[in-house]
């Protein structure tokens, strides 16, 4: 799927170009990044997909690829040398493989979801000990009722951890579940419909406020103006404990103008949702590559706050925003100053929300400082750390810091 999505934004980039895409420059003066940790695709790991935990004074997450087995590590660096300890690698068995998220934390005890491996090959929800890195299995999916393919992150709120599945359920269409870390007992409580306009395809984990759990689907959603179902995604809310689910937007089909296909999640700020898209096209008549979104969870109502260009600006958000100091900061992917098999090679980005200003405050080149960054970012003490998927000295991506 990676590499058919990869062709699809070379040639959207090439039709862009074609048609004289808007260019923005970075901002002058940008901030300096350093590379921390640059991953081998060894033992040490390789192409960390989901995004960075600070917990104590050290940074942790995963990678997909390397290890001793190439399923994948859970890793730890400390950000004041870049000094990397591998905590666990997957031997993409029983004990699960493939993480493409990244891992939560609760007294003494890491957490987090493979997208591959386990009893039935199709994911896990997984416990790493923080202080032995002994790795226990809570819950292997089967691919049918339960689930299939846990893509995002968990969530934990009251002693139960909460998480989506990309695929599975009685539709196929994907899950919201809930596991209990103590007895691994899973429970559905939500199930997504193919036919129904509920959304399917969830590939970002949840937030929780007030009794609600927030999230997005990739595709899925029904066209507010005519009722038809659409397969463009949609931002959603489950009850906590009911299990009820509320659509509160659905993305357009019509123009693209609102954005298309959230890969990432939302965050709740100051009452209000704030997210990122993957897809937008034709908004104010020119071709966009991605939305930084509003939505406003009690009226429906959605603003786009910034429409990528593909240019300099940076485009194809896989990750969402982290809200900091007032204005939103994220990643593009894609695009950029750098040429990532033609495609661009990301930026870190920020946008007020008040002006709809967006600010490239660094464009990734692909080789030492690493090139298409696909998680979000987190803050710590005037810095924000992140990973790319991609670049670095061997081609399997980094973990960088980056000072304003």
């Amino acid at each position: 799927m990676r590499s058919n999505l990869m062709s699809i934004v070379v040639r959207i980039l090439a039709v862009a170009m074609a048609l004289g895409a808007v260019i923005a420059a970075p901002a002058a003066g940008a901030p300096k990044l350093t590379t921390l940790h640059r991953f081998t695709g060894g033992k040490d790991g390789g192409n960390p997909h989901g995004g960075l935990l600070l917990e104590g004074r050290a940074l942790y997450g995963t990678t997909e690829t390397g290890g001793a087995s190439g399923a994948g590590i859970v890793f730890k660096i400390d950000p004041s040398t870049g000094g990397e300890t591998v905590l666990y690698s997957f031997t993409g068995g029983a004990d699960g493989g493939t993480p493409t998220a990244g891992l939560i934390y609760h007294d003494g005890t890491f957490y987090g979801t493979t997208s591959a491996g386990g009893t039935s090959g199709v994911g896990t929800v997984f416990a790493v000990n923080a202080a032995t890195g002994a790795e226990t299995v809570l819950h292997s999916f089967t691919g049918f009722a339960d689930g299939d393919v846990p893509f995002g992150g968990l969530l934990y709120q009251g002693g139960t951890l909460y998480g989506t599945t990309e695929f599975g359920g009685t539709d196929g269409s994907g899950t919201v579940f809930t596991v209990d870390p103590v007895t691994g007992a899973e429970s559905v409580l939500f199930v997504f419909g193919l036919y129904r306009g509920d959304g399917n395809m969830p590939m970002s984990g949840l937030i929780y406020q007030d009794g609600v759990l927030y999230g997005t689907t990739l595709n899925g959603g029904f066209s507010p103006g005519t009722g038809q179902l659409t397969d463009n995604g949609t931002v959603f809310a489950v009850n906590a404990k009911s299990g009820a689910e509320t659509i509160l937007y659905s993305f357009d089909e019509n123009g693209g103008e609102d954005g298309l296909n959230p890969w990432a999640g939302v965050i709740f700020r100051d009452g209000a949702l704030y997210g990122t898209t993957y897809y937008a096209t034709n908004y104010e008549g020119n071709i966009h590559y991605g939305t930084v979104f509003r939505l406003d969870p009690a009226t429906g109502v959605e603003t786009i706050l910034y429409a990528f260009n593909g240019g300099a600006d940076g485009g194809f958000p896989f990750a969402g925003v982290l809200s900091h100091g007032g204005d939103l900061y994220g990643i593009g992917s894609f695009s950029g100053r750098g040429n990532c098999s033609g495609s661009g090679c990301g930026v870190v980005f920020k946008v007020d929300p008040a002006t709809r200003v967006e600010t490239v405050l660094h464009s990734f080149t692909g080789n030492g400082d690493g090139g298409n960054p696909e998680a979000g970012l987190i803050y710590n003490d005037g810095a924000f750390y992140g990973t790319t998927f991609d670049g670095g000295k061997s081609g399997f991506g980094t973990v960088f810091k980056l000072v304003p």
